[in-house]
């Protein structure tokens, strides 16, 4: 069997499928026959670096291979069979726009808020997420969803036969079994996802100040996870009823999967806000005002009161 995965998260910024991806990639090569190959797309099948921050090539190899992904959603499937080759089956994600004519098609859906919740994702992403449905989505022999939730919500809304569709969940890579604990100078509360409005942060730090004054100072909280430079601010420009006096832990560059992992497996629980910075510069220059800034554990602590 010859399988090919699309696995162009390895060239850009990612968090959640780029893992999913590259873990998956190296499960299915060590279950892999001997007779069965494991491609990855486009011309990836040397990807063994996951970094969520970077494109896993060096940028004339990254350029280069963005150029075949852009050459096959601009001139369509010709194009794609002709880099597949004799690939049997290809597993498309969400930035391939066309299908191909002789392989066997199949995609992920993580998830499907884009349709279910348009007004919390911004409109290019949206109108992508709706191209993907409509050109790869509908027209698979087959689907994977990630939670059944998923799968209900992909046989109501995109009609797709139950039967075409099998819930299989996200598996947890070796690595966080085998992190060490990493304990921190108070206990928190950790909330682990890619900072977006769909993530529903605001209702977090809601929910966060009204917990009584006394378990939120001897609480931290944090949240790890990779995010846009608006979705930062609009974190700490966030209204939250009760808070007296917060810190926000911005994270400058990656917090790092080991990083995540020792806060996972440490028995704690703690918390301080701790997000990544990608223009932390600028942001940083918006929310300075009446802020006092620190250097703690590689991160910059912006701390500021909060007026009920």
């Amino acid at each position: 069997m010859r399988i090919t995965i699309d696995a162009t998260s390895a060239l850009l910024r990612s968090a959640g499928v780029k893992g999913y991806t590259y873990h998956w990639l190296k499960h299915l090569r060590r279950q892999a026959g001997t007779d069965d190959e494991i491609r990855a797309f486009p011309m990836l099948n040397d990807w063994d670096v996951l970094d969520h921050e970077h494109s896993a090539l060096s940028m004339p190899a990254t350029v280069s291979r963005l150029a075949v992904l852009h050459s096959v959603n601009v001139f369509g499937s010709s194009i794609l069979d002709r880099v597949l080759r004799d690939t049997q089956i290809f597993h498309a994600g969400n930035l391939v726009r066309r299908a191909p004519t002789r392989a066997r098609l199949t995609a992920t859906i993580h998830d499907l808020t884009a349709l279910i919740m348009p007004e919390v994702h911004t409109k290019a992403i949206a109108e992508a997420d709706d191209t993907f449905a409509e050109r790869i989505l509908k027209r698979a022999d087959g689907l994977i969803a990630v939670s059944e939730n998923t799968r209900q919500d992909a046989i109501r809304m995109l009609g797709v036969r139950p039967e075409r569709i099998r819930t299989i969940y996200s598996g947890v890579p070796e690595d966080y079994f085998d992190a060490t604990p990493h304990p921190r100078n108070k206990p928190y509360v950790l909330c682990v996802g890619t900072v977006e409005p769909r993530k529903n942060l605001d209702a977090l730090l809601d929910a966060w100040g009204v917990v009584p004054p006394d378990l939120r100072e001897h609480f931290d909280l944090l949240v790890a996870g990779l995010f846009t430079g608006v979705a930062l601010l609009a974190a700490v420009r966030q209204p939250a009823v009760g808070v007296g006096h917060e810190q926000v832990c911005a994270r400058i560059g990656e917090v790092g999967v080991q990083r995540v992992h020792r806060f996972i497996r440490t028995p704690r629980l703690e918390a301080k806000l701790v997000v990544q910075l990608r223009e932390a510069d600028v942001l940083r220059r918006e929310i300075a005002i009446q802020q006092q800034t620190a250097s703690i554990d590689g991160a910059v602590v912006i701390q500021r009161d909060r007026v009920a």
